[in-house]
């Protein structure tokens, strides 16, 4: 079976991590674990270098993946009756174990605080996709959509939460979902050392050093002496915290250096960069002493630059005494 992946998202932010590595990676891992042996992923951003290096062309996975900036009228075969898994590249639900091999149309829904939402991904004959995606770009609803596309699509409810990239509180959530173990069948590498503490290998943890479930600390990350990981927290691969520091409801994102005796909370952190989901707004950390980036590592994802862009002088102060404590 054939997916068709698109998002209006910039690149970057398709490559926020969840845990280990960037979520654009679990959802292609998870589709081949579902039996998908093509994807072909649409793209506004002309320049998809950043995807084409992380997935390749799908070989390793015994697949075939090709990245394209084509509209898609361009992309599907408008006369094809065949069912194609059409889905939003900056989310991953929890989809069903296996799909239907006949030609049949299906909405994947989830239940979020009592509410029932669209998780942005469908089954669809190849022929409907560019109208359905193109009126849904347009901001129409999925009931709206459907209609005016001539289908009645079965509703199929999804159990767990998606996972999902684009802003800060959704990389938070995404990554705080899977390292207590709510999202189904996640693969990452690591070993639980204890319920719901998983450490990657090469990760360096002293004996003083306090981890508490639920928590993930990556491969080769480096902690120091005292410090405390947990509860609900996320040391990427190649991340430096130092001693004293404690983590706490938190994704420290790869390549990131986290100094001695500070508190981070509620945030997502970003080589310099904090962002903080409960103040919804982002500071830039210019004393390398305090956060710092380790490597040149990624483009920060926009959502970043465009908070970072909004602050200026006393408020940048007041709100780094907030951040860091």
């Amino acid at each position: 079976m054939k997916a068709v992946l698109h998002s209006s998202l910039p690149v970057a932010d398709l490559l926020s991590p969840v845990l280990d590595r960037p979520l654009l990676r679990h959802i292609v891992e998870q589709l081949v674990r579902r039996g998908i042996d093509r994807i072909d992923l649409t793209f506004p951003d002309p320049d998809l270098d950043a995807i084409r290096n992380l997935l390749g062309d799908g070989s390793r996975w015994g697949i075939r993946i090709a990245c394209h900036s084509v509209h898609f009228g361009e992309l599907c075969d408008l006369k094809s009756t065949t069912a194609v898994l059409f889905g939003d590249a900056a989310c991953l639900p929890a989809l069903p174990a296996t799909f239907p091999d006949a030609p049949a149309s299906a909405i994947f829904f989830h239940d979020r605080d009592r509410m029932s939402r669209w998780t942005g991904w469908a089954i669809l004959r190849e022929r409907d996709i560019p109208e359905f995606a193109n009126r849904v770009a347009s901001g129409l609803d999925w009931r709206t959509v459907s209609r005016a596309c001539g289908l009645y699509p079965e509703k199929v409810f999804l159990e767990g939460l998606p996972l999902s990239a684009g802003s800060p509180k959704q990389t938070l959530e995404a990554n705080l979902t899977a390292v207590s173990g709510q999202f189904p069948g996640l693969y990452f590498d690591g070993r639980e050392q204890q319920p719901g503490v998983w450490v990657a290998r090469g990760a360096r943890i002293p004996a003083t050093a306090v981890l508490t479930a639920p928590c993930y600390i990556g491969e080769d990350a480096w902690l120091g002496e005292g410090c405390r990981i947990g509860p609900n927290a996320v040391v990427s691969p190649t991340c430096v915290v130092e001693s004293g520091t404690i983590i706490a409801n938190a994704v420290v994102t790869p390549g990131t250096y986290v100094g001695a005796e500070l508190e981070i909370t509620d945030s997502v952190v970003i080589h310099n960069t904090i962002h903080n989901v409960r103040l919804e707004a982002s500071i830039e950390i210019t004393e390398q002493h305090l956060i710092s980036p380790l490597t040149a590592g990624p483009t920060a994802p926009v959502w970043v630059k465009r908070a970072l862009s909004v602050l200026a002088g006393a408020a940048g102060i007041l709100l780094a005494a907030a951040f860091v404590k």
